[in-house]
């Protein structure tokens, strides 16, 4: 019967890594769009005065 428990469990684990698999290219989808966004305050930051003066 703790043959059987394990493959169950080998199953549920198979699973959560599928799902860890989805978070992960999700995670890596949001930080793509931030890094897109991530150049537009820095030109706001360029165009502050008195940043490059000092």
């Amino acid at each position: 019967e703790s043959e059987e428990d394990d493959v169950e469990v080998s199953e549920e684990t198979s699973e959560e890594e599928l799902d860890n698999v989805t978070v992960q290219s999700a995670l890596e989808e949001s930080i793509l769009t931030l890094n897109q966004n991530v150049p537009e305050p820095a030109v706001e930051d360029k165009d502050t005065p008195g940043t490059n003066e000092r």
